[in-house]
């Protein structure tokens, strides 16, 4: 059953009308897709940034202070170290790894992907573009042509700020958590 008639089903099951259409997700990995295409990454390169910063953005607010549910996690109680300890052996290692700071977050890449985050601690999932084309895909979903609407919309909000300002992080969040309702309800797709 298609992600959006599951949707539907539930709510019209239960007897109401959910205000949101789509959880965050998918949307915040449009965000961080089109700001890499307006900073001229590749398709490929900013599908992967489009992910890992939609992923990263989950990580840290599950994470919180280092616990879940109160209780340390599991990658600190292994003393699990990050990406970064992982890879790096000497100095020599650094200057191998291709660093970017995007988004809010520092991630590590490998030709036209991101290869991890570096500041996330244990084990770590892939960050390609067949993930993002996931995303993508709940969008569209909703409504065919959905996924290019809303970046439309993402592009239009992006005009009235310094790209390399939401690049870096300072505005992207913020910009993030005003427009995200918004472009989640029901009203913005039909």
């Amino acid at each position: 059953m298609p992600f959006s008639t599951i949707t539907q089903f539930r709510a019209k099951k239960e007897g109401f009308k959910s205000e949101f259409v789509i959880n965050r997700m998918p949307l915040m990995c449009s965000f961080a897709y089109v700001i890499a295409k307006k900073c001229g990454f590749s398709e490929n390169l900013a599908k992967s940034l489009g992910y890992a910063v939609g992923t990263y953005y989950a990580i840290m607010k599950g994470v919180g202070l280092r616990t879940y549910n109160g209780s340390p996690s599991k990658s600190h109680l292994k003393n699990e170290g990050t990406l970064d300890d992982q890879l790096i052996e000497s100095e020599k290692d650094i200057s191998k790894l291709n660093y970017l700071n995007f988004c809010g977050g520092t991630f590590i890449l490998e030709g036209e992907k991101v290869l991890g985050i570096a500041t996330i601690r244990g084990k770590q999932g892939i960050y390609d573009a067949w993930h993002f084309d996931q995303q993508k895909a709940k969008i569209e979903a909703i409504k065919k042509g959905s996924f290019e609407k809303v970046c439309a919309k993402w592009e239009e909000i992006l005009k009235g700020y310094n790209l390399d300002d939401v690049k870096s992080g300072r505005l992207y969040f913020r910009i993030w958590k005003e427009w995200r309702d918004e472009i989640r309800k029901r009203e913005f797709y039909f």
